[in-house]
């Protein structure tokens, strides 16, 4: 609120009549019938300070006094006063995330960004931008202490769970009453929740064997049981070689064509290996044969990189 003093003189050596004292700011009207020289008439008014007097950046106000003099001529005078304003512009952005973690390709994160003039003066054209949400949404006006709050989703892709975390950043910038540029802005950082690990599974085919020479089929079965890419999958076996591999990548529920064998949503890797530990001989003591079958056991290992 802005307190105005508006005083009258007559500085003149005659008496004035029907003197008017008019202030439209402060909606003063007052009419001296009689001001004798010298003489003062003072009046105090207040003004409420508006949001487009803030805008405007000042207040000019005119006050009038109008009279006559004896002979009939007219007699007046003006004067201004102008209060200025302290502008501060000021915009503040606020992005949060639900959930904060995730684990899973195709989780969803629900976004909200918030705009608020934390200012004094009206802002316009406010742009609100959120490339990551497909946000792109102007504000034609923000008052100060006003916000607007918008709403929206990501969908999380393998991509990031492999990254462990990805950066969402919202900016908004709008215009001044002098015409500068006002803008905020705030990430949000929403991590992974990332479990490697690899299942091996081997199966031999047949089950038995009853010669030297007999062949068998190792098949290992490489499965990513976890929620990230493997990166250089290494099958190794001591008993045999192991062809097929190693695997550049495997993604949870992936298929790769460059293998020999392809069982979705894992790798299949086949090797042959040809018996060659079957011994017989021959006991005279029960007048039986006895067949002595003596077979390794083969001991397989995978190893793999995430990043």
């Amino acid at each position: 609120m802005v307190t105005y003093t508006v005083t009258v003189t007559n500085t003149g050596n005659v008496t004035l009549a029907n003197v008017a004292v008019t202030d439209p700011l402060t909606g003063l009207a007052e009419t001296l019938l009689s001001l004798a020289p010298g003489v003062s008439a003072t009046y105090t008014q207040t003004y409420t300070i508006t949001q487009p007097d803030v805008d405007a950046g000042s207040v000019v106000n005119t006050v009038l006094a109008a009279g006559e003099a004896p002979d009939g001529d007219p007699v007046s005078d003006e004067d201004d006063a102008t209060v200025t304003s302290e502008q501060a512009p000021g915009l503040t952005v606020t992005k949060t995330a639900s959930p904060e973690t995730y684990s899973i390709a195709g989780d969803l994160v629900a976004y909200t960004v918030t705009v608020t003039n934390t200012g004094n003066v009206t802002l316009t054209n406010v742009a609100v931008v959120d490339p990551l949400t497909n946000l792109n949404s102007t504000i034609a006006t923000l008052s100060p202490g006003a916000t607007q709050t918008y709403t929206g989703t990501y969908v999380v892709t393998q991509s990031d769970l492999d990254a462990g975390a990805f950066v969402n950043t919202a900016s908004a910038s709008g215009t001044d009453p002098d015409g500068e540029t006002v803008g905020d802005d705030d990430e949000e950082t929403v991590t992974a929740e990332q479990t490697a690990s690899l299942l091996l599974e081997k199966t031999a085919s047949p089950a038995a064997y009853t010669a030297a020479g007999d062949e068998i089929i190792y098949t290992f079965t490489v499965t990513n049981t976890g929620n990230v890419t493997l990166y250089n999958v290494t099958v190794t076996d001591p008993l045999v070689p192991v062809f097929g591999g190693p695997i550049t990548s495997l993604a949870p529920g992936a298929v790769d064509l460059s293998l020999i064998h392809i069982s979705e949503p894992t790798r299949l890797l086949s090797i042959s290996y040809a018996v060659f530990c079957l011994k017989k001989k021959t006991t005279y003591s029960t007048n039986h044969d006895t067949l002595h079958q003596t077979y390794i056991i083969s001991h397989i290992t995978a190893t793999t990189e995430h990043n």
